[in-house]
C-alpha cells in the first residue's frame, strides 16, 4: 500500500485493508468451525456457526461503507484505485464464504441422523484443505504476497479431485445403502459448498495478484470439477 500525502487518505486506506483481513478471517473461522461440527457431530456448534453468519453480513456492510467513503471523498487513482475496487470484490468473495459455511452447518443435523462413515472422514479432509487455502489467500493479501496469491490460483484443482472423488462415492454409497440416501445427499451438498469457497478463494488470489501488479492472471483456470455436468447437478445448484 502506498504512502500518501494526506494522512487522513493513509488512515483510511489502512482501515479498509484491517477490515477486509477481518472478514476473511471472520469467514475462514466460519468455515473452520463449521467442519469441525461436523467432525464432532456437535449440533451446538453448527447452531453458533448460523446464527455468526450475522458477523459477516455486518462486517461486509462496514467494508462496502469505507469503499465507497473513499471513491466519494479521496479519488483513488492508480494502485489505490485497483486496492479500493478489488477490496470491494473481495468482500463480495469473503461473504460468499461465510455463506457457504453456513450452508455446511445447516446439513448437520442431516448428516448426524446416519452413523459416522468414510465419507464424513473424507468430507472433513476436503473441508480443512478448503480452510488451508482460504487462509494461505488472507495470508497472501496481508502479506502482499503476489507468489502465494499464484500458489493458491494454481492449487483450486486439489479441492476439485476431493469434489470429484466425493461425489462418485456418494453416489456409490446411496445406490448401496438405499436407507441413508438423505444423509448421502447432504453429503453431496457439503462436498459443492467446499468446492464453491474454493472458487471464492481463487477468485480473491485473483484481485490479490491484480492489486499488486496490476496484471490478471495468466492462462485458464485451474479447474477438474466433473459434477456440473453430472445429471445429479441440478440437486447441488
Amino acid at each position: 500500500m502506498s504512502d500518501h500525502i494526506v494522512s487522513s487518505f493513509d488512515a483510511a486506506m489502512r482501515a479498509l485493508s484491517a477490515g477486509l483481513v477481518e472478514m476473511g478471517e471472520h469467514s475462514a473461522e466460519q468455515l473452520r468451525r463449521a467442519i469441525s461440527a461436523l467432525d464432532r457431530r456437535d449440533l451446538d456448534l453448527a447452531a453458533r456457526v448460523k446464527a455468526d453468519d450475522a458477523r459477516t453480513d455486518a462486517l461486509y456492510e462496514a467494508t462496502e461503507q469505507r469503499v465507497i467513503d473513499i471513491l466519494a471523498l479521496r479519488n483513488p487513482v492508480a494502485v489505490d484505485l485497483r486496492e479500493v475496487v478489488s477490496a470491494m470484490q473481495m468482500a463480495r468473495d469473503f461473504e460468499r464464504i461465510g455463506d457457504y459455511a453456513k450452508n455446511i452447518a445447516k446439513r448437520a443435523p442431516g448428516i448426524f441422523a446416519q452413523p459416522k462413515s468414510d465419507l464424513d472422514r473424507e468430507i472433513v479432509e476436503m473441508g480443512m484443505v478448503t480452510f488451508a487455502h482460504v487462509k494461505d489467500v488472507i495470508r497472501a493479501y496481508e502479506r502482499r504476497d503476489a507468489d502465494l496469491s499464484l500458489a493458491v490460483w494454481k492449487s483450486d484443482d486439489e479441492i476439485d479431485d476431493f469434489c470429484n472423488k466425493i461425489f462418485g462415492d456418494v453416489l456409490g454409497a446411496m445406490s448401496e445403502r438405499k436407507g441413508e440416501v438423505a444423509a448421502s445427499m447432504q453429503m453431496l451438498f457439503v462436498a459443492k459448498n467446499l468446492e464453491r469457497i474454493g472458487d471464492h478463494a481463487t477468485n480473491v488470489a485473483e484481485s490479490v495478484r491484480f492489486i499488486l501488479t496490476g496484471e490478471k492472471m495468466r492462462g485458464p483456470r485451474p479447474k477438474r470439477d466433473k459434477t456440473s455436468t453430472d445429471p445429479a447437478k441440478h440437486a447441488l445448484n
